[in-house]
């Protein structure tokens, strides 16, 4: 196949997995990301994927935001990331928090931000993506 899939498998709480359930994956099972994926990043209990067209998805635990869609609603099928306005080129996810590089050099950053670790000097949860050259 031309388009590259992303497969996961293990605890499938709060939608780890990606694959639309909530259950336990001991084999490689398919995630529901539409069109073919560049690069894969995981978090501790969430994961981010970017696209071949620049955009960026997430799934899994959202406690803090970290899935970058404007909520708290944790997710099994993979969800846009809002307020990317541009290109992206590289994603990372951290422990709670989920970062995102674009094509132009500036960094986005949104989740959990108990010390800091999305920029902002403010030490909470961050429920909108942050640029944090602003």
């Amino acid at each position: 196949k031309s388009d590259l899939r992303v497969v996961a498998w293990g605890i499938g709480i709060d939608g780890r997995i990606g694959d639309g359930t909530y259950r336990d994956s001991y084999r490689p099972r398919c995630t529901l990301v539409k069109g073919s994926v560049l690069q894969i990043s995981a978090g501790d209990f969430h994961s981010l994927a970017l696209r071949k067209d620049g955009s960026v998805v997430a799934w899994g635990s959202n406690a803090h935001g970290q899935l970058g869609d404007a909520s708290f609603n944790y997710s099994a099928v993979p969800r846009d990331v809002i307020g990317l306005d541009c290109s992206i080129v590289q994603v990372a996810g951290g422990g709670a928090h989920s970062l995102a590089l674009s094509r132009e050099g500036c960094v986005f950053s949104w989740g959990a931000n108990t010390s800091g670790q999305v920029g902002q000097t403010i030490f909470e949860d961050e429920d909108e993506d942050e640029d944090e050259d602003e």
